[in-house]
């Protein structure tokens, strides 16, 4: 016998729960958390020979969603226009406070002088194309990553059964950005070093700033003065962070997946290689970056999965959860109608049943959560 029930902590052999209750439900990363459990869920029972009857559940949370393409385009546009404000303030932050106000604060307290020690440059030759490649190499961080993190979510059903989508991930890496660039202006806002760009040496005529903080400058424009730490070097590893952080959601081919990964991470000591051969940074600023940016990844990591953050700040990410489709929901009824025939006729011949393999592909589920009958 197979019934379908609402997820109360309690198993009750005859009740039922609507259908369209389940887009009242929120994230299964929620549930995960809070310690709620909010996903929907159903009830097999089985009959044993002597009379007992077993009763097992199957959360509706590890399943993996049946949706279109079309299905998945909608949610993530739905999410897009639910998210608008957010995505605005952070752009606006980082393409004018962060790469204009703050960068021409640094370029206006910049005092050329001569440069310092370093063991990077002592080290690596410098590279007269080094500049031109290390904007390359930047750019196809950004590419690769962006790509991955918006088409991926669309092209596949894998990233929203695991409550991962495109405007989350997008929204996770602008918010380090963010939080980045601030920590950026706390440092070189406070000490200024000598550039040691050529173009930052005494008597150069880009060596000092002159007009507003609040003026654009032309994209070609050297400045100087916003060492510590690495903007290019926060860029490329926060791309990095994304990948790896969600690479299982995101990919479900181990090789493709390891591949990927792979990648991301020569393209930061590639990034880390080019700026000191550039003398664009001192190797200080690519170090401290190097090291602060993942800490500032986790730490975020772990706020977005905190109580508080859930409880109090819900509404800042897009929850990818179940919102009662058909195909969804069929899904979960076909699954589980099957896996309930399947445990009668193995009861009966007295055969142990349990689900072992993964329900949700790319995660493991604690045995509490898999369906078992004896």
């Amino acid at each position: 016998m197979i019934s379908r029930i609402p997820s109360t902590g309690a198993i009750s052999k005859d009740s039922e729960s609507p259908k369209n209750d389940l887009s009242s439900r929120i994230s299964p990363f929620h549930a995960k958390s809070t310690g709620e459990d909010t996903s929907g869920a159903f009830e097999i029972a089985v009959l044993k020979r002597d009379g007992d009857v077993i009763r097992c559940t199957i959360p509706c949370s590890s399943l993996l969603f049946s949706e279109g393409l079309s299905k998945r385009f909608l949610v993530e546009l739905k999410h897009l226009y639910l998210g608008m404000p957010i995505l605005l303030f952070h752009l606006v932050y980082l393409f004018f406070v962060c790469t204009t106000v703050y960068r021409n604060y640094a370029y206006s307290k910049h005092r050329p002088g001569e440069l310092l020690w370093d063991l990077g440059f002592e080290t690596l030759p410098q590279w007269a194309s080094a500049p031109y490649v290390s904007e390359k190499v930047l750019l196809t961080s950004i590419v690769t990553g962006m790509s991955t993190m918006i088409i991926v979510p669309i092209l596949s059903s894998r990233p929203h059964s695991m409550n991962i989508g495109a405007n989350k991930i997008c929204l996770e890496a602008l918010t380090m950005a963010s939080i980045g660039h601030t920590l950026r202006f706390f440092t070189f806002g406070v000490t200024g070093l000598p550039g040691p760009a050529e173009h930052c040496r005494p008597g150069h005529e880009d060596a000092t700033f002159e007009g507003s903080i609040f003026s654009l400058s032309h994209p070609d424009k050297h400045n100087c003065g916003d060492l510590i730490f690495s903007g290019h070097m926060l860029f490329v590893i926060t791309m990095a962070c994304g990948v790896t952080q969600h690479r299982v959601a995101l990919i479900g081919n181990r090789m493709i997946r390891f591949a990927l990964v792979t990648f991301m991470w020569t393209i930061v000591v590639f990034q880390a290689l080019c700026i000191i051969m550039a003398h664009n940074h001192y190797s200080v600023d690519v170090v401290v970056a190097s090291y602060v940016t993942p800490l500032i990844w986790h730490a975020t990591q772990s706020l977005y999965a905190s109580a508080f953050f859930q409880k109090h700040c819900h509404r800042y990410f897009a929850w990818y959860k179940c919102d009662g489709n058909d195909e969804y929901f069929s899904c979960c009824t076909r699954l589980s109608f099957l896996f309930g025939i399947v445990s009668k006729l193995c009861s009966k011949a007295g055969i142990r049943v349990r689900q072992a393999q993964k329900s949700r592909a790319g995660s493991e589920f604690e045995s509490d959560n898999l369906l078992s009958a004896v």
